[in-house]
């Protein structure tokens, strides 16, 4: 009678074998299951089970790909195998049989279970039940912290959102090559329409208080200390 029993057995592949061999106990309707990576494969490979041992052999046709991570899992269907009777035979390798199945499906259970997300030992009072699934919205834990919720905002926005940044680093960054290969005229005066603009947005006393610069900012202002600056016009006349 065996105490534990595996489940799965992990290969890395070298590229140059074909046959893997696993020791999980193989009982009646077992199902195994052999995965590349992450797929599952259904063909290029014979199974094979030892008649008088615990264990068989997958044998690839071709050799899997260096690299490759193999998986090979049994997966048992839950079910009693023996009915024993009052008074009717009791056999001891059948009620060995029926153990070691039991022992076997509680191992698959347990295997399962480790796969599966759950609690830290230190919650208690919450739910651990899913919200009802919404398209391209993200789990939260509400404000309670006991319960996942749906997030209002879409993560497609998201996404479009971290992508128009990108897309506005590498204009910024295109325009900089262009000032130093190329026209230095026309990029300058980009700059100061940007800087100009930002002024604007984040800083509007900036231009009204001093039309232009030749002194030294007030730096008790809402705008922080702006130097001394030679040949600067009107900055807000539209020449720039």
């Amino acid at each position: 009678m065996i105490k534990s029993d595996k489940v799965k057995e992990v290969f890395i592949c070298d590229g140059e074998q074909s046959v893997f061999e696993f020791s999980f106990r193989m009982f009646n309707d077992a199902i195994v299951k052999v995965f590349l990576d992450e797929e599952e494969q259904l063909n290029g490979f014979e199974l094979s089970f030892y008649p008088n041992k615990i264990g068989g052999k997958v044998r690839f046709f071709a050799p899997p790909f260096i690299g490759k991570k193999l998986t090979i899992i049994r997966q048992l269907q839950f079910s009693r195998n023996f009915d024993f009777q009052t008074g009717g035979v009791f056999r001891a390798e059948d009620l060995n049989y029926e153990l070691d199945f039991n022992i076997a499906c509680l191992n698959q259970l347990q295997y399962d279970c480790d796969k599966s997300l759950k609690l830290c030992d230190t919650d208690s009072g919450v739910s651990p039940v899913l919200p009802e699934a919404k398209a391209g919205h993200a789990l939260v834990w509400n404000e309670e912290e006991n319960a996942l919720v749906n997030t209002n905002i879409s993560i497609d926005e998201q996404i479009k959102y971290a992508e128009d940044c990108v897309n506005t680093v590498e204009t910024l960054y295109d325009d900089l090559t262009d000032i130093m290969q190329g026209n230095m005229n026309m990029g300058i005066i980009g700059l100061f329409n940007n800087l100009k603009s930002v002024i604007l947005a984040n800083y509007p006393k900036a231009i009204t208080d001093y039309q232009y610069v030749n002194n030294n900012a007030d730096q008790s202002s809402d705008y922080g200390n702006i130097v001394d600056s030679e040949n600067v016009d009107l900055i807000d006349n539209g020449s720039v």
